[in-house]
């Protein structure tokens, strides 16, 4: 989904990460999304024809960076956004962290534990 995607007259959304951290919430527990999917529940909550990939992806990142460093500074995981249910655990995305990405794999692990 890029700009191919977007036709004359479409309304395209550049999701901030409030929008983007919000939209993580509603993801039940353990169930996964992916960035795509993220991006089309923006586009319909916001009725937009389309939402932005690469403003999707930048506002994602700074939602797992503030997730991570809401849970290094002690606060209780139920109130952490659940970023592990659509970050993409790739290593190449997990390189571009700045933290150990044990901090997704260990969530994303137990919620497939309990699912």
């Amino acid at each position: 989904a890029g700009r191919r995607n977007l036709r004359a007259g479409d309304i395209m959304l550049y999701p901030n990460g409030r929008a983007v951290d919000d939209m993580i919430r509603t993801i039940p527990a353990g169930q996964a999304r992916t960035q795509r999917e993220l991006r089309v529940a923006l586009a319909e909550r916001f009725d937009a024809d389309i939402t932005c990939p690469v403003t999707t992806r930048r506002s994602l990142h700074t939602v797992l960076e503030a997730a991570n460093e809401a849970a290094q500074n002690g606060t209780p995981m139920d109130q952490v956004t659940p970023v592990w249910r659509v970050a993409d655990l790739s290593p190449h995305m997990l390189k571009r962290l700045s933290f150990d990405p044990d901090f997704l794999l260990d969530q994303r692990a137990r919620e497939d534990r309990s699912a």
